[in-house]
């Protein structure tokens, strides 16, 4: 397999195989779909290739596990997967990554199409749309309160949900 640098979506993967110990790729898709944060695909057809590609890579491996009527493999990181992991988090950030995808700040940039009934119903929509993210974080948080590292993660994500519940409310005022 060619040496080419892993994609994010593949080092996530690795970092949940580190972290979680030992996981069956059904194990691994249940983390990003029971995950609050939308990133990534928890699709079988985004997980299974990319843990295939990091087997063939020698970054995980997998062995037989007993876990019912059909037959899994529980996937555990390499020392070579622990090093790629190790890189991929201290590779310095560029000025992009703080800059994340938002669509409700893209969509917000053309708000002045609206009426003013309809940029009122957006804005309550969208404030409807951060309060149920901030209650998924805190369901989640609960069901992992035991990594400080995931909680720290979810504090985030609350800190900038308050930001851009702030946020709407001065566009309210436009």
């Amino acid at each position: 397999m060619p040496d080419r640098p892993l994609s994010d979506l593949e080092s996530v993967i690795l970092g949940c195989v580190a972290v979680s110990g030992p996981a069956t790729a059904y194990a691994v898709r249940r983390m990003f779909l029971d995950s609050p944060s939308a990133r990534f695909s928890g699709s079988a057809g985004a997980i299974y290739p990319a843990l295939r590609r990091l087997e063939q890579r020698r970054l995980v491996r997998s062995a037989a596990t007993p876990t019912g009527a059909r037959p899994a493999r529980a996937y555990s990181i390499t020392p070579a997967g622990r090093r790629e992991l190790r890189a991929w988090l201290q590779t310095p950030l560029t000025p992009e990554a703080g800059f994340a995808d938002d669509p409700l700040r893209t969509r917000m940039l053309f708000l002045s199409a609206l009426s003013p009934a309809a940029r009122r119903t957006w804005l309550d929509e969208a404030e409807a749309c951060i309060r149920a993210q901030t209650g998924l974080v805190d369901d989640h948080d609960a069901a992992h309160s035991d990594d400080p590292w995931m909680t720290l993660a979810h504090d985030n994500t609350r800190r900038l949900n308050r930001a851009r519940l702030r946020w709407i409310a001065e566009a309210r005022k436009l």
